[in-house]
């Protein structure tokens, strides 16, 4: 047998087709499509160091905006409060003291993570945490009682729009992920509407401004506690959306903190009530302060000067 003959045993491939059974034409048109596809995968192009640091540097600078927005928000709103005592000095320091609360807070929470890049402390975008503004607030406060009642009147009712403003930086820059759709038939309405997650940061943006809208018909004594009753309430909301983070679980699970804000704006809304006053000595109703109350009380008039006292 000459030697260009075909080895005995082995089968004859057909015209066009593969060994593994596909067409040629088949395969060649698969290949090809997926390498279009390849070419248009947006996490396949910005894997190149120019355009992903121009990524990197636009997911920043939308953050900063949003930042500065909500600070910007929130001194509005509380000097439109005008508390009495208060410079707006402090309260622009309020605000700082819960920017800066929030960046370290979220360090402690990924202290592991942080201690082998130390470098992110000294990075503002690097993570938040926005259940520790509120510390942040409370640190800030000025000493004198009265003060520090109009203090907190004007400031911590403004976080809520705050920080609704800050989660767009979140949405811009892509932060914060949420859990995939996990009811049936929710996965291909997503995929329409371009979310393959569920949009976290929209959905606490969304319940921080009716949290807002429902502080403006509040008691003015009040709404100090109930804005803290509903930033917790709003983060235990959305909580069960949330995605696990990329660094890890956190030391402290943000629903305990959002429970914590949740029962101490309860005891200062209580607090602000006038019902609610007791003596701390006696455990009753506060004393009189005499001569007002006790002439309201009475029913009679101020005396005026030169009638005779009984």
């Amino acid at each position: 047998m000459g030697g260009g003959g075909r080895a005995r045993g082995r089968p004859r491939a057909r015209r066009g087709v593969r060994g593994d059974g596909l067409p040629r034409a088949l395969r060649r048109g698969t290949r090809r499509r997926e390498r279009g596809r390849l070419a248009v995968d947006p996490r396949l192009t910005l894997a190149a160091g120019p355009l992903a640091a121009a990524a990197a540097f636009c997911a920043a600078a939308a953050q900063l905006v949003a930042l500065a927005a909500a600070f910007a928000a929130a001194l509005a709103l509380a000097r439109r409060a005008r508390p009495e005592g208060v410079s707006d000095a402090r309260l622009a320091l309020g605000l700082a003291a819960g920017a800066a609360c929030a960046h370290l807070g979220w360090a402690v929470l990924h202290a592991p993570a942080v201690a082998r890049a130390p470098a992110a402390l000294l990075d503002p975008t690097a993570g938040f945490c926005a259940l520790f503004v509120p510390l942040g607030v409370l640190l800030a406060a000025p000493a004198a009682r009265a003060r520090r009642a109009a203090y907190l009147r004007a400031l911590v009712p403004a976080l809520p729009l705050a920080l609704a403003a800050a989660r767009l930086g979140c949405v811009a820059a892509g932060c914060c992920a949420g859990v995939a759709w996990g009811v049936p038939g929710s996965e291909s309405a997503g995929a329409t509407l371009g979310l393959a997650r569920h949009p976290v940061a929209l959905y606490e943006a969304a319940g921080l401004v009716a949290l807002h809208a429902l502080l403006r018909r509040a008691p003015a004594g009040a709404r100090a506690g109930l804005a803290l009753v509903g930033l917790g309430g709003v983060r235990l909301a959305v909580e069960p959306f949330r995605a696990p983070p990329p660094l890890g679980a956190p030391l402290v699970a943000p629903g305990w903190l959002a429970a914590a804000w949740l029962a101490a704006g309860a005891a200062l809304a209580t607090r602000a009530t006038p019902g609610a006053r007791r003596c701390p000595r006696t455990g009753g109703p506060p004393p009189p302060r005499w001569p007002t109350d006790t002439l309201r009380r009475r029913g009679d008039r101020w005396p005026t000067r030169g009638a005779p006292r009984s």
